[in-house]
């Protein structure tokens, strides 16, 4: 059964919503999750994230595992979803872990089109939506068909372009728990510019990020973490279908 965008807002709108989780406890100690600017982290990242943009852009198709994390309203809880792209633009979300979110998707197919499919709990409902659609904005901000590689990193270069600052680390360094990582720092222009509005880490190996973490104000917004990277040959776009 489809819905049209309209008649199915009440009935979906929870479950894309809560596709972006929030920040787990044990992460709120750690250096990466400050909002104060890393000493390391004082050389001119345009170019970079030029570098950046070029791999996520060139990558092709591929699918990868993040565990989606947000702050909202004073609560901590947590989304795994799973990411496959082919490029240059078919997307498809699949949510893994989130309460009755999971067996949830989200897919933009090859014609532009985006369809939303609620899990076992929503017994499969489906319905068609608009780009742009509330239903697809992230509590952070975020459209979630915005968050494959090429779309995150474009969207770091336009602030750039717009007077953000970025900076990004001289050398792979080691922060918290994780080590030999290029720590790209991204600050706004106003009254919060001396602070950090994005930290991503980024694999010299792969020159792709790891992880992606957003702060508001001076504090902690959210964090995508990005693993089991793996690189597809083929896919077969019916996936995209749902």
């Amino acid at each position: 059964m489809k819905l049209t965008a309209d008649k199915g807002l009440n009935t979906l709108a929870f479950f894309l919503l809560l596709l972006a989780a929030v920040l787990p406890a044990s992460a709120e100690g750690g250096q990466r999750f400050t909002a104060e600017p890393s000493a390391a982290v004082v050389q001119n990242g345009t170019e970079f994230v030029d570098k950046l943009l070029h791999s996520a852009t060139t990558i092709g198709a591929y699918r990868v595992t993040a565990d989606l994390a947000m702050q909202k309203k004073g609560k901590l809880s947590k989304t795994v979803a799973q990411f496959t792209f082919k490029a240059p633009s078919l997307l498809r979300v699949d949510v893994l872990s989130g309460g009755m979110n999971t067996g949830a998707a989200v897919a933009v197919r090859a014609d532009g089109g985006i369809c939303a499919k609620g899990g076992p709990a929503l017994f499969g409902l489906k319905m068609n939506l608009e780009k742009g659609s509330r239903l697809l904005r992230l509590p952070n901000g975020l459209l979630v068909t915005g968050c494959d590689f090429a779309s995150l990193v474009r969207w770091l270069k336009l602030q750039a372009k717009s007077g953000a600052d970025v900076s990004v680390s001289a050398m792979p360094l080691k922060i918290d728990e994780l080590s030999n990582v290029i720590v790209v720092e991204l600050r706004d222009s106003g009254p919060f510019s001396t602070s950090v509005a994005q930290r991503v880490l980024v694999d010299p190996s792969r020159m792709l990020p790891i992880e992606w973490i957003l702060f508001k104000e001076g504090a902690l917004l959210s964090s995508t973490k990005f693993r089991n990277l793996e690189l597809l040959p083929q896919v077969d776009e019916s996936i995209f279908q749902l």
